[in-house]
């Protein structure tokens, strides 16, 4: 349960800022999950790529979404930064 919240979240994150990327990055996700409760059915051995994968889709998620975070706000820092720097006429 704790790793879906963390997926909606950071999809949800993601989604405002880049839509194609949280939409590929959250479909990666769900097939390796699917990949992996298909492999949980059959043998604890052929569970555990589709579970390495779903980690490192949803580490992927985080890191777009942090970026897309960082691409939003840092120009609007850096400007109002610039503002502040320039003398008023």
């Amino acid at each position: 349960m704790k790793d879906e919240v963390a997926l909606l979240a950071t999809v949800t994150l993601l989604g405002v800022l880049l839509q194609g990327a949280a939409a590929l990055c959250g479909l990666i996700y769900l097939y390796a999950r699917l990949r992996y409760f298909q492999g949980y059915a059959h043998s604890p051995l052929q569970r555990l790529a589709p579970l390495y994968a779903s980690a490192c889709a949803l580490w992927l998620l985080v890191v777009l979404a942090a970026l897309g975070l960082l691409a939003h706000f840092l120009p609007a820092a850096l400007s109002a930064e610039i503002q502040k720097l320039l003398p008023r006429a």
